[in-house]
């Protein structure tokens, strides 16, 4: 019993945002079916829908190691206390998903959208720039929903975990002496959305775009931080995916009437990966302990126009040298949310 203890507690531990749906729930899947080695813990805000997604994972593969954490990562608060009930039943953090994110809309902006400028439009349906109209409000804790999500929560529960991830990473053989924290950002990451001013977007129009952005240029600044103490952050797009999200600009019967012409998109439009599968590819390949994700780029997921999925990376632009400047604005706004937790 002791030797299946200590076993168990040398496995590698795999932590997912948003995990009871789409690619939270995909990803799980992946990982307990390739990777049978990794405990996964789903870290969701809802316990009934968390417990119906582990049982979903474990009916894929009987014998997975999957548990569930209750955290809102809407609520900074919530995200610390959550990160410390991890750490009370982790011994390590080998992976961190900060997958979790909200697109709130309210319908296609048709006006928009009705263009006979082609590039104008290829560029709408592959970024949803000026597609939607995005809605947002103000959480419980004072902040902008969007912005404490998708930046905030997953912003402070990295810092949760460094120490946990950095004593992980301390342990592991010479070569493989990293851990990862692979964040769900996207094509709509808008660079123009993106004000220091107004780093939770109170004044524009574009809110999720200018999250994903933050995402992006957060993750590079991570990766100056702390790269060197064994912890490397990726970005990655999932492309189009069919999803909870999705179904909150159109009906899902809508989009499974598009679905023939959307794989046939796939010709001039490979970020239609469409299933949640296949977006998690680039999930997959980043977490992969061989691999050496590049810390400047940026990953997608892919499919070819018969459903292969593949993946491609490009250079992250901080021309404007935002990156360090953004991390101080959120750990200003973390702070004063979280002071009051603070250990003693």
């Amino acid at each position: 019993l002791v030797l299946a203890s200590m076993e168990r507690s040398s496995r590698p531990v795999a932590l997912i945002t948003g995990a009871n749906s789409g690619i939270g729930l995909a990803l799980a899947k992946r990982l307990v079916l390739e990777r049978p080695d990794v405990r996964v813990c789903l870290a969701c805000r809802d316990a009934a829908k968390a417990q119906s997604a582990r049982s979903e994972i474990v009916a894929v593969c009987p014998e997975a190691d999957v548990e569930v954490l209750i955290v809102d990562v809407s609520s900074a608060k919530s995200t610390v206390l959550g990160c410390r009930e991890f750490c009370k039943r982790f011994e390590r953090l080998d992976l961190l998903f900060l997958n979790a994110g909200i697109l709130p809309v309210d319908g296609i902006d048709w006006r928009n959208l009705c263009t006979l400028n082609v590039p104008h439009l290829i560029h709408m349906l592959t970024t949803a720039d000026g597609l939607m109209r995005q809605v947002d409000w103000e959480t419980a804790e004072g902040t902008r929903a969007v912005f404490a999500t998708n930046v905030l929560g997953h912003f402070v529960m990295v810092h949760e975990l460094m120490g946990l991830m950095k004593k992980t990473a301390a342990q592991k053989p010479e070569g493989l002496r990293s851990c990862r924290v692979i964040w769900t950002s996207s094509h709509a990451a808008n660079a123009k959305s993106l004000r220091l001013d107004d780093v939770q977007h109170v004044q524009g129009k574009d809110p999720y775009g200018c999250s994903k952005r933050a995402a992006d240029l957060l993750c590079l600044e991570f990766n100056r931080r702390f790269a060197s103490d064994g912890v490397q952050f990726a970005p990655m797009c999932p492309g189009l995916v069919m999803s909870q999200m999705t179904n909150g600009i159109i009906p899902a019967w809508a989009w499974s009437l598009l679905l023939p012409i959307l794989c046939l998109l796939r010709l001039l439009l490979p970020t239609f990966t469409l299933t949640a599968f296949s977006g998690a590819e680039a999930i997959m390949h980043l977490q992969n302990p061989v691999v050496k994700p590049d810390p400047s780029r940026k990953y997608f997921s892919k499919c070819s126009v018969m459903g292969r999925p593949y993946i491609s990376s490009e250079e992250l632009d901080d021309s404007t040298q935002q990156a360090g400047q953004l991390y101080i604005k959120v750990q200003q706004v973390a702070d004063a949310l979280t002071s009051s937790l603070k250990r003693t």
